[in-house]
C-alpha cells in the first residue's frame, strides 16, 4: 500500500516503503498496481449484523435499510433513469447513455427487460439468502486502509474524504466529522469493530476515497498498510457503540522451521492450506452459536470460533492451523441456512427477523405479469422485402450459434446470465464448473469480440462504419429494423432465444426510434391542426352572429350626445375622459372602435378568445341643434 505525499516537492517521483512491506527480493523496478481507491458502495452481511446487533443496535435499523433497499430495487423495473444506472455498471459493449437519450425504454424492451429481472432477482436472493444490505452512499464506504505519515491525527482520530458521486472521482469531495464505527472485512470478534472520531486535516486532503488511521496511541489502530478493505459507517444510529477491550483477543504467533526451507517443506505447506480451507464452514457456526447461546457474540464458543477464523484467514503469514473439529458437526442449524437432512431451529434473532421479512417480499409474479406481453416492442415494423428477411435470418442464426457456443463452453444457461455476469448454477458440462468467479471477466470478453465483429459485419456491404453517405443511410436504417424484425417476429429452430442480436447496432436503431417519435409527434401536430380549424370555424360563424347583434343593440342604446366639456382637443384629434372612455371602450383619435358594456349585453370584452376588432365605426361631428353638445355617428 502506497500513498502519494504533495510535500515531496521535486522529489514527489521518489517512491519510499518500509522494511516489512519488502516481501522478497527482485530486480524488477516496475511499478504494478493492482488496485486503487475509488469510491464502492458499503454492504451489511451476516457477519457485520451479528456484530453490530451483539453490540446493541436495534433491529428496526436492520429492518428499515432491508425495507428501503427492496424498493429501491423495484425501482429499475419501473423506471428508465434507475434502470439506465443500473445497466451502465455492466460490462456490456452497449452505450446505454444514448439508448437512454433517444427514447429507448428499457423497462419495456424485452432484451434490457431480461437483464433487469436478472439484476433484480440475484439481488433479492443475496439479501434473503446473505444478508446482503446495502448503505446509504452518503452514510458509509467499503475503504482502503493507510496510515498518516504527517502525524496530525492523535490516538483515536481518523481521515475520511470521499467522493459524492461515484461516477465522479475526485468530484464534489466530502469530509466526514464525527463518530464512525470501523471494522477490518474478515473479522469476528466483537474487539475488532470500533469507534472513532473522524476529523478535518487539511494538509491531508489528497487522501481520497480511504480512511487515514493514527500513528500515535498505547496500541497501534487497525491499519498495518497492506491494502485490506474496511468497513467505514457513519451513520448516526450507531453512534451508540461502545469500544470494547481486547482482553479475549489471542495474539497470533509465527511458526518456524527448524532448518532451511526445501521444496518439500513448500509442498507440504500448500497441501495443510487446502486441507485446513475452513473459512466458510467456521463462519457460518459462528452465526449458529451466536444466536443459540445466550450470551451471544460474547460467549466462549463465539470468542473461540472468532480465534479459529482469525488464524484460518492468517495462515499464509503464520503458518498457524485451527482445530475446527468440535464445531465440523452442529446438531442443528437455523432454518435459512438450507441444511438439508439436519433439524433446524427458529432463529430468534436479527437475521432470522430479516430472513422472515423478505421472504414476505414477493414481487417475482407482478412483475412478470406486468411485462408479459411480447407483442409490443419499442420499434414500429414496416413493410420489408422477402430478401431483407431472409438476409437478417441469416445474419441472426450466426450470431445466435456463436452466442450459444459461448455460453455451452462457460456453463451459462441464459443469455441475460452471460451479459450481467450473474450466473445461477453453472452446468456440468461446463470447464469452469469450479471456477465460477472467473466466468463474468472471460465470458464477458469473448460476447464482446462476438458483439464487436457483427456489427462491423452489419457495415461492411456499405464500404464500413466510416464511408456511410446520405444515398445508403435509408438502407442501413432498413437493414438494422430487419434485424430488429426477425429477432422477435421470425421464430428461431433454437430452443433459447436470443434478443440481443439486434443491439449490436443499437445505435441504427436509436435512428429509427427517433424516426417513430418524429412521425408521433406529426401526427398528433395533424390532429391537432384538424380540431383547431373545425373549432375556429365554428367559432367564427358564432361571433359573426353575435357581432351582427351587438351592432343593433349598440345603435339603439350608445348615447349619441356627448357634453362638450367632456372633450378636449388634442394635436392627433378628439380625447374623451378617462371615464368615459373606460365606459364606452373608445380607443384612438377617432373614436374608431367601440365594444361596449351596455344594458342587457353579457361582457365578453375580456375573454382570450374574444377578436378586438370594432363591430363598426363610430364618428364625433358637431351638434349645431344643441349648444355644447357633440354628435356620435355610426357608420349606417
Amino acid at each position: 500500500m502506497i500513498a502519494l505525499d504533495p510535500s515531496l516537492g521535486e522529489n514527489r517521483e521518489i517512491l519510499v516503503i518500509r522494511h516489512s512491506m519488502k516481501k522478497f527480493e527482485s530486480s524488477s523496478k516496475s511499478l504494478e498496481v493492482l488496485q486503487v481507491s475509488r469510491p464502492v458502495r458499503l454492504h451489511l452481511n451476516r457477519q457485520v449484523i451479528t456484530l453490530l446487533s451483539g453490540l446493541g443496535i436495534q433491529d428496526d435499523f436492520f429492518q428499515d435499510l432491508q425495507e428501503t433497499m427492496l424498493f429501491d430495487l423495484s425501482d429499475m423495473l419501473l423506471d428508465n433513469e434507475v434502470a439506465l444506472r443500473t445497466l451502465k455498471k455492466l460490462s456490456i459493449e452497449i452505450d446505454f447513455e444514448n439508448l437512454f437519450q433517444k427514447g429507448i425504454s428499457f423497462v419495456c424492451e424485452p432484451f434490457f427487460r431480461s437483464l433487469l429481472m436478472n439484476i433484480f432477482h440475484r439481488k433479492i436472493k443475496c439479501v434473503q439468502d446473505e444478508s446482503r444490505i446495502q448503505i446509504p452512499l452518503n452514510k458509509g464506504r467499503l475503504m482502503m486502509g493507510s496510515v498518516d505519515e504527517t502525524k496530525k491525527l492523535e490516538s483515536g482520530q481518523v481521515f475520511i474524504q470521499y467522493s459524492l458521486e461515484p461516477s465522479h472521482l475526485m468530484k464534489n469531495l466530502r469530509t466526514v466529522l464525527g463518530k464512525v464505527v470501523v471494522m477490518k472485512s474478515n473479522s469476528f470478534h466483537p474487539e475488532d469493530l470500533k469507534v472513532y472520531e473522524a476529523v478535518d486535516i487539511p494538509c491531508l486532503g489528497h487522501m481520497v476515497d480511504c480512511i487515514v488511521f493514527s500513528q500515535h496511541g498505547q496500541k497501534p489502530h487497525q491499519c498495518d498498510s497492506n491494502g485490506d478493505g474496511y468497513f467505514v459507517c457513519w451513520d448516526e444510529r450507531l453512534h451508540s457503540i461502545k469500544n470494547e477491550t481486547q482482553e479475549n483477543y489471542s495474539r497470533l504467533e509465527k511458526s518456524y522451521l527448524n532448518h532451511n526451507m526445501t521444496v518439500q517443506d513448500i509442498i507440504e505447506f500448500l497441501a495443510n492450506y487446502i486441507q485446513i480451507d475452513n473459512l466458510d464452514a467456521i463462519a457460518n457456526s459462528y452465526l449458529v452459536m451466536a444466536d443459540l447461546e445466550t450470551y451471544g457474540i460474547f460467549s466462549s464458543s463465539c470468542i473461540e470460533l472468532a480465534n479459529m477464523y482469525s488464524e484460518a484467514v492468517n495462515f499464509l503469514k503464520f503458518g498457524n492451523i485451527p482445530s475446527f473439529q468440535k464445531y465440523r458437526s452442529l446438531e442443528k442449524y437455523p432454518y435459512f441456512m438450507r441444511k438439508g437432512g439436519t433439524p433446524r431451529f427458529i432463529f430468534s434473532k436479527v437475521l432470522g427477523k430479516l430472513h422472515s421479512r423478505c421472504r414476505l417480499f414477493h414481487p417475482k409474479a407482478y412483475f412478470q405479469n406486468s411485462f408479459a406481453r411480447t407483442d409490443e416492442y419499442e420499434l414500429t415494423f414496416e413493410p420489408l422485402s422477402e430478401s431483407d428477411i431472409q438476409h437478417a435470418i441469416s445474419q441472426r442464426n450466426k450470431y445466435n450459434t456463436n452466442f450459444l457456443q459461448i455460453m455451452n463452453v462457460y456453463g451459462i444457461e441464459t443469455e441475460n446470465e452471460a451479459f450481467t455476469g450473474l450466473i445461477k448454477s453453472l452446468q456440468s458440462r461446463s470447464c469452469f464448473q469450479n471456477e465460477g468467479h472467473q466466468v463474468e471477466s472471460t465470458g464477458c470478453a469473448q460476447i464482446a469480440l462476438l458483439f464487436e465483429r457483427t456489427r462491423k459485419e452489419f457495415f461492411e456491404e456499405f464500404g464500413g462504419i466510416n464511408n456511410i453517405s446520405v444515398l445508403t443511410s435509408m438502407l442501413i436504417l432498413r437493414k438494422a429494423l430487419a434485424w430488429y424484425k426477425v429477432t422477435f417476429e421470425e421464430k428461431d429452430s433454437q430452443t433459447n432465444q436470443i434478443l440481443s442480436f439486434p443491439w449490436t447496432v443499437g445505435d441504427i436503431l436509436c435512428q429509427m426510434k427517433l424516426k417513430g417519435l418524429r412521425d408521433d409527434a406529426f401526427e398528433k401536430i395533424d390532429r391537432s391542426l384538424e380540431t383547431k380549424i373545425r373549432f375556429y370555424e365554428s367559432d367564427r360563424k358564432q361571433t359573426s352572429i353575435f357581432l351582427q347583434h351587438l351592432r343593433q343593440t349598440v345603435q339603439t342604446n350608445i348615447p349619441h350626445d356627448i357634453p362638450l366639456k367632456w372633450i378636449t382637443c388634442h394635436e392627433h384629434g378628439i380625447i374623451l375622459p378617462k371615464c368615459f372612455i373606460e365606459f364606452l371602450e373608445i380607443k384612438n383619435e377617432d373614436l374608431g372602435k367601440c365594444i361596449s358594456c351596455l344594458e342587457n349585453i353579457e361582457d365578453i370584452s375580456f375573454k382570450a378568445d374574444f377578436p378586438r376588432e370594432a363591430p363598426f365605426s363610430i364618428q364625433v361631428k358637431n351638434n349645431k341643434s344643441l349648444e355644447g353638445f357633440m354628435t356620435l355617428v355610426t357608420d349606417n
